[in-house]
């Protein structure tokens, strides 16, 4: 092998590893579709999450894997990104896994193309951001308990201020009625 031919083999490899380290290692799902839907590459994670191997995965739909309706949208999402060019940025939405738990994700889809600049498939990545939704709904109770006590306060001021007042007007009667049932 030649000097320059050695050298390009050499980076190719190493990006090859990086890329199967990335795919071997990251938490997040990512996988690659083609025009029909098909999962023609998974990583570790979404293989796991399905209880099988990468290679398990590939060549199967959604349709496969999880409930039609669910399949459904996913599909729709896939074919929205395919047909129009245009990538689904972060969508978050309520999910059931496989194994039936129940979670938040947010699913990033974009379209790839061929070298001809047609669309051949889309790159997805999915994310379990079920803890950070969970930290959201608590400081938005936080917020609307906060709110709810201010204003009990302003109620438990404007009693106390109405109470004040009352029991000055009523002094000055009282205190005459006293007077009178004295003598």
């Amino acid at each position: 092998m030649g000097k320059g031919k050695d050298i390009n083999y050499r980076k190719i490899t190493y990006r090859y590893q990086l890329f199967k380290d990335l795919m071997d290692h990251i938490p997040d799902v990512i996988y690659f579709k083609d025009r029909k839907g098909r999962l023609t590459m998974v990583n570790q994670a979404h293989a796991k999450g399905l209880g099988l191997k990468p290679e398990q995965v590939a060549g199967k739909t959604d349709f496969d894997f999880f409930p039609r309706k669910r399949a459904e949208k996913m599909a729709r999402d896939d074919f929205y990104v395919m047909n129009t060019g245009k990538p689904i940025i972060d969508k978050v939405e309520r999910a059931t896994r496989p194994d039936g738990v129940d979670n938040y994700v947010s699913t990033t889809k974009i379209p790839r193309y061929d070298e001809n600049g047609r669309v051949i498939g889309l790159v997805g990545i999915t994310r379990d951001i079920t803890q950070r939704m969970q930290l959201k709904y608590l400081e938005d109770n936080q917020a609307h308990i906060k709110k709810k006590l201010e204003a009990l306060e302003e109620l438990n001021k404007l009693k106390s201020e109405f109470v004040s007042a009352v029991s000055h007007e009523l002094r000055t009667p009282l205190a005459i009625i006293k007077d009178s049932v004295g003598l």
